[in-house]
């Protein structure tokens, strides 16, 4: 609304105060004829700014406006017919090429019908220009293409480091053994060796727990097979067995002849290795631990049952909410470094299975770990 002042020439402080606005303001007619344009319509549009026709990109979902040798097409959906034919238009994206210098810009459209006397005589549009922030997202874009690969290779580095480094110290280890049994060496040195043998131990945890990060980090990007289960156990049976037998601890597994798993090997073996080490480490000489394998409509169950010292209700919550712990030792001084259960967590997670722990009746522990089938 105009106030009635002489002094003030209205239409020439409009056309100032639109020239000061970063935005590009165009007012049409219902000819598609520009009536009115600012600067900031002139730096976008050039000389195209007074013949307002668009297309419609015939392979994507923007507009696309050119400055020569356009093609009009008779489309219901275009900007300024939408606004032409009465209805508003709020942030429509749309692209715009200048021929005469290579130059391309996203806008962000807004536009309102101008209504006399009942009908659309033309129409106001607004146009953003959003390509600086375009260019933004699609460095960040980028960017995090960029960091993601920088992650994969890292892993893949942990992976190969943490695989080559492993047979060597299981070399030091197993001499480490030998020297052990030796009756022949001193006292004194016998100490030597079991620093040797703990050392030993403590980092072949640690280059499993990092073999078992990199492997996570990875999430589905593994084989998955058909396992049929009872053979699949029977082949880990001796290694469990044995780890067992160390600690004069009975293993033992129950399992029928008739359950099949769509699961990785590895990842089913280390889960496996994660649950029934753990068992053992916390259970003292002369005790149980069991692996039971049963089922439901959904889910292939897998319990891991010791006899063990057990855990505290806030451990268990702490594991359960985080998957990880602070590492303690087991019954004969085992090392860990308490990322085992988080890497189990977290593949059942990425593959909808769950994880849960509970208290063992007869005192110690009962881990269950669910797969969906």
């Amino acid at each position: 609304m105009y106030f009635d002042n002489k002094n003030i020439n209205f239409k020439e402080l409009i056309e100032l105060s639109a020239d000061q606005l970063e935005d590009g303001i165009v007012i049409l007619d219902n000819q598609f004829r520009c009536l009115f344009h600012n600067r900031a319509a002139l730096e976008i549009f050039g000389s195209r700014i007074h013949s307002m026709k668009v297309a419609r990109h015939q392979s994507n979902d923007f507009i696309f406006y050119k400055e020569d040798g356009v093609t009009e097409f008779n489309s219901d959906d275009l900007p300024e017919r939408i606004v032409l034919g009465g209805k508003k238009i709020t942030n429509m994206q749309v692209f715009f090429t200048k021929d005469e210098d290579h130059s391309k810009k996203w806008l962000l459209l807004s536009g309102s019908p101008i209504i006399q006397d009942g009908e659309c005589s033309g129409g106001i549009f607004i146009y953003k220009d959003k390509t600086e922030i375009n260019a933004r997202e699609f460095q960040e874009q980028i960017s995090k293409e960029k960091l993601r690969i920088a992650i994969e290779r890292r892993d893949e580095l942990l992976r190969m480091l943490a695989h080559d480094l492993l047979n060597p110290i299981g070399s030091i280890r197993g001499i480490a053994e030998i020297l052990k049994e030796n009756e022949q060496i001193p006292k004194g040195d016998l100490e030597l060796v079991d620093i040797i043998l703990n050392a030993a131990d403590g980092l072949i945890q640690l280059l499993n727990d990092t073999l078992e990060q990199a492997m996570y980090k990875s999430e589905n990007n593994y084989l998955k097979e058909r396992i049929h289960l009872h053979s699949f156990l029977t082949g880990q049976n001796k290694i469990f067995e044995l780890l067992a037998k160390n600690k004069n601890i009975q293993f033992s597994i129950e399992c029928s002849l008739d359950h099949y798993l769509e699961f990785g090997a590895y990842e089913l073996s280390k889960i496996l290795q994660n649950l029934i080490t753990n068992a053992i480490k916390f259970t003292p000489e002369n005790k149980n631990v069991f692996l039971r394998v049963k089922e439901n409509s959904d889910f292939l169950i897998i319990e891991v049952i010791d006899e063990g010292v057990g855990m505290s209700d806030e451990v268990m919550l702490k594991i359960l909410c985080s998957g990880t712990v602070d590492s303690k030792s087991g019954t004969d001084g085992e090392h860990g470094h308490g990322l085992g259960l988080h890497y189990v967590k977290n593949i059942l997670k990425l593959n909808g299975g769950n994880f849960l722990i509970s208290h063992n009746p007869k005192g110690g522990t009962i881990v269950t770990v669910s797969f969906r089938k």
